[in-house]
């Protein structure tokens, strides 16, 4: 028996030809393409959903990885260090002066910081002043005297070391003294040594410090007319004597 013949529609002849043409044309285009030149398509999105405008070549069939960004910290300068040295502050085998101000007499003790961190102080015997800078000493040594009912108002000075200073010559008296005061002057610096005697010659006073030596006019000072010098720790305070009353 014969096959009965296939009905062939006419549209059917136009979908094969238009078939074979875009596939012909598709080779046509592949075969333009220079060998080894990538076809272009989009990078993807980075990490943070960033999507660049531009577009660039990427083989075909690879995926376009885009390198993570290392998460580098920028590399500073050193801070420089600041030097804590701090204040002062009390400790064994340090040398301490003592001057108790407002009271009669005044007094003035000199003392040296124990293995136990004591000073021992008229009245009131041993206290710890270890590890204490000279104002927190003070104010303890204060404290204690007017707890204790020895005094009722009492000024307490502490010096370390040579935090001092000398007064010689015609003044009430003679002796050394504590700094109780960086910003200290001539002037009170008499009037710690009771100020000057009657046969002083103020107009002359001396300041030696070191190898110098500052020869000041009281005068011009008490007149304002000159500026009252400070006194350092070690300066020696000389007062000469009128030749003639």
């Amino acid at each position: 028996m014969n096959p009965e013949p296939k009905t062939v529609y006419p549209g059917d002849r136009l979908i094969r030809t238009v078939v074979a043409v875009m596939a012909g044309i598709g080779l046509l285009v592949g075969c333009m393409t220079p060998p080894g030149q990538a076809a272009l398509r989009p990078y993807r999105p980075d990490s943070q959903g960033r999507n660049p405008a531009q577009w660039t070549a990427a083989p075909s069939g690879d995926s376009v990885k885009v390198p993570a960004v290392p998460n580098v910290r920028p590399q500073l300068p050193d801070e420089p260090r600041v030097a804590t040295g701090g204040v002062r502050r009390l400790k064994t085998d340090d040398k301490v002066t003592i001057s108790l101000r407002g009271i009669t007499p005044p007094e003035e003790i000199n003392e040296v910081v124990d293995h136990m961190g004591l000073i021992t102080l008229p009245h009131i015997g041993d206290i710890k002043v270890d590890g204490m800078t000279t104002s927190e000493a003070e104010q303890r040594i204060v404290r204690t005297y007017l707890e204790k009912g020895i005094y009722r108002k009492i000024t307490v000075i502490l010096v370390v070391g040579d935090e001092e200073f000398f007064v010689q010559g015609e003044v009430k008296r003679e002796g050394r003294f504590p700094l109780s005061s960086r910003d200290m002057t001539l002037l009170q610096a008499v009037a710690m040594a009771g100020g000057f005697t009657d046969f002083a010659k103020d107009t002359e006073v001396q300041i030696k410090r070191g190898n110098q030596v500052i020869q000041v006019d009281v005068r011009r000072i008490r007149d304002l007319k000159d500026k009252d010098p400070g006194i350092f720790p070690s300066d020696v305070i000389y007062v000469p004597r009128r030749v003639f009353l």
